[in-house]
């Protein structure tokens, strides 16, 4: 679960404390010095006298009293004064502290902007208000009885309601709403109107619900990729290409490598994508420009001596792919902190945006290469912790890449849902990912044991 902290008054608030135990240290060192100086030159007192001043007590409580005021005054300015910053497009758009956010003309019911509006993510206070907005104009009846079930307050992290409670659903919006209440919210979306509509759209299996039998022929065609699954037919139609240019491959693999970047520079400029199911999708990962990726691997393994030709420019291509992966994490980070989004030059945004990950932007495959040439510099084939136990399972999976894709894949999917009932928290989170990487360990394990089984045999 991401939690977010209001570190502004987090930071205002250490600050006023730190100034004040300044102004108290000073105060009390201004006040301790005659009295050293009056100690020094008189005998000491049998009977010790008291520190604690109320009046001093009083002025420091008055003081904090103050910082405090004027933290949450300059917090104020600052929620009021506009701040904007440079999307991933370059545009210029509003800097807020949300993760995500939408601003619409409520009469036109125009978007005039959004940002991440269609990232899923956890349940938390603004998508609560979401939740109330779409319960509303449902136009359920408020007056109508609800019976809270258990799975409405199953793991629920925040909540007033017990299985078996009867109230009314305006009810419900007020725990929703005043008291963050997740059961509530949960007890809403199960008898309002669209009931599980909602989440099945969310998770891309809207098509599935409505037309089952078009939806099983559309997954055979490759063009209907329920969440978490879009790189799998990616995935097949990359391998099934593979099987008719391995020749070409094995006989000149450059000049194969040479049509690979025609296509993709072709589909770049014309916008070749494969259609999706439902009607008017495409594919998140367009397959005419991430073959690119899959044959700059291929061509590289069948020469097989790449790494070689360019040891000798390490001194030069070093540094550059690794001031290329600085830069690279800079900028994926500035669209995640706005405080570094500010230090990208306008004119730096104009260049490099977008880096779309549809269409494989070259500036991603630049990093992709530039990790790549790191990747073989440093680890070497013979490399001695390769042989470790440690590197055992890593290897085994690396062995059996494809079944284990393909797992992964499945156990990704599973996860969500399984984090989508007990609630992501970090446990939960943990937990998940654990037991997802023992499971592909497992079965790269099975799989190397039964593939030897059959040799043997």
């Amino acid at each position: 679960m991401l939690i977010r902290v209001p570190v502004g008054r987090i930071v205002a608030s250490l600050a006023a404390g730190a100034a004040l135990f300044c102004i108290g240290a000073v105060s009390e060192a201004q006040t301790a010095g005659p009295k050293a100086e009056t100690t020094a030159t008189r005998p000491a007192r049998s009977t010790p006298k008291s520190s604690y001043s109320a009046a001093s007590a009083k002025a420091r409580r008055a003081r904090l009293a103050r910082a405090r005021a004027a933290a949450k005054a300059r917090e104020a300015r600052e929620a009021r004064t506009p701040r904007f910053r440079v999307d991933e497009s370059g545009r210029e758009v509003p800097d807020v502290r949300a993760e995500a956010a939408i601003i619409y003309d409520p009469e036109t019911r125009e978007v005039l902007w959004g940002d991440h509006v269609e990232d899923q993510r956890s349940m938390a206070s603004i998508t609560k208000v979401m939740t109330a907005l779409v319960f509303l104009d449902s136009g359920a009846d408020l007056a109508m009885p609800v019976t809270v079930q258990r799975s409405d307050v199953w793991r629920a992290s925040t909540t007033y309601l017990r299985s078996g409670y009867k109230l009314t659903a305006g009810d419900l919006l007020n725990l929703l709403l005043v008291g963050s209440d997740n059961a509530a919210a949960r007890a809403l979306a199960r008898v309002s109107p669209y009931e599980s509509t909602g989440f099945i759209e969310q998770m891309n299996l809207l098509g599935l619900v409505q037309e089952p039998t078009r939806a099983v022929l559309e997954t055979a065609l490759l063009r209907f990729r329920p969440a978490n699954l879009d790189v799998l037919p990616l995935y097949i139609v990359v391998l099934a290409s593979f099987a008719l240019t391995l020749p070409a491959l094995r006989r000149a693999p450059w000049l194969t490598l040479a049509g690979s970047a025609l296509v993709y520079f072709v589909a770049r400029r014309f916008g070749w994508n494969l259609a999706a199911f439902p009607e008017g999708k495409t594919w998140y990962f367009d397959p005419f420009m991430w073959q690119l990726a899959f044959y700059l691997g291929a061509a590289f393994a069948a020469d097989g001596r790449v790494g070689e030709r360019l040891r000798p420019y390490a001194k030069l291509l070093a540094p550059t792919a690794v001031v290329t992966l600085l830069i690279a994490g800079f900028i994926a980070l500035s669209w995640e902190f706005n405080a570094l989004g500010h230090m990208v030059p306008d004119w730096l945004g104009r260049l490099i945006y977008p880096i779309d990950k549809t269409t494989l932007d070259p500036l991603r495959l630049l990093h992709f290469l530039a990790l790549a040439y790191l990747a073989q510099l440093l680890i070497r084939p013979d490399a001695t912790f390769l042989r470790w136990p440690l590197a055992s399972p890593l290897r085994r999976c690396g062995e059996h890449s494809l079944l284990v894709f393909c797992i992964g894949t499945f156990l990704s999917f599973s996860a969500h849902i399984a984090l989508d009932a007990w609630g992501p928290t970090l446990t939960a989170q943990l937990l998940v990912s654990a037991l997802g990487i023992g499971v592909l360990i497992a079965v790269a394990y099975i799989a190397d044991w039964y593939k030897k089984k059959q040799a043997a045999a």
